[in-house]
């Protein structure tokens, strides 16, 4: 019987070591899935903050160019109406010319650009439009712009920023 205990014990001893390297394998084998894990949550993390990163500047991209493109409507639509504002105001000018009111005012330029003139010979040159005239010294050395439409010129820049703030309060 000593052979039968030796044969017992050995297959005792096999099966207490195989089931040990089992459980070892199976321990390296959960550690080994543990980093996995670790790692794999590592990768997803970076490729999450790396997209959202990408989808931040394409945002960021998008905001810039809807407020250029706002700003360029906006600026379309002041230079329209600053166009139609100034068209009706040449009409305007032309219209009223001829008026007593618009004689008197055409009058009042002439007479400054003559003041302004001084003592040298003037020439004196139509516009297209009767809104007054352009004189000249006979030398071609100075030449004064008469008319309703000069003064309109000569105002627009202030008109028009005056136009373009109040059109801005209206919303």
């Amino acid at each position: 019987m000593a052979l039968a205990d030796l044969l017992q014990t050995l297959e005792r001893e096999a099966t207490a070591r195989a089931e040990a390297r089992l459980a070892d394998a199976r321990a390296a084998a959960e550690r080994l899935m543990a980093a996995y894990a670790v790692e794999l949550a590592a990768h997803r993390h970076q490729a999450l903050a790396a997209r959202e990163q990408v989808l931040r500047a394409d945002g960021e991209r998008s905001i810039v160019a809807a407020g250029r493109d706002a700003e360029r409507t906006r600026l379309l639509a002041h230079h329209d109406l600053l166009a139609r504002v100034h068209d009706r105001a040449r009409q305007n000018l032309v219209r009223h010319a001829g008026t007593r009111p618009g004689q008197a005012a055409i009058a009042v330029l002439a007479a400054r650009a003559l003041t302004y003139l001084g003592d040298t010979a003037v020439t004196v040159r139509a516009t297209p439009h009767p809104t007054g005239a352009r004189l000249a010294a006979a030398d071609g050395s100075v030449e004064v712009d008469a008319t309703l439409d000069g003064v309109l010129e000569h105002l627009w820049p202030e008109l028009a920023m005056d136009i373009v703030r109040r059109a801005e309060s209206l919303g």
